[in-house]
């Protein structure tokens, strides 16, 4: 998953300044989140997945940086 985001952040294609890398995983830990925030993820989100905190995080600013919705 994490190799994924490294991938998309180092290849970046036409539509890629627009897309919002969000991790939601199972475990909430510091370390998960300080790894996902070096592959370039944008959000992370504890599972189970609250369906407003998600639209919120997409409709907010897009200023950059990893939130923690």
């Amino acid at each position: 998953m994490l190799d994924l985001c490294r991938h998309i952040q180092r290849h970046p294609g036409r539509s890629s300044p627009n897309v919002r890398l969000v991790i939601v995983a199972s475990h909430n830990g510091v370390l998960g989140r300080v790894r996902a925030r070096f592959a370039g993820c944008h959000a992370w989100l504890p599972i189970p997945l609250n369906r407003s905190r998600l639209l919120g995080y997409l409709n907010a600013n897009r200023s950059g940086g990893m939130n923690r919705a």
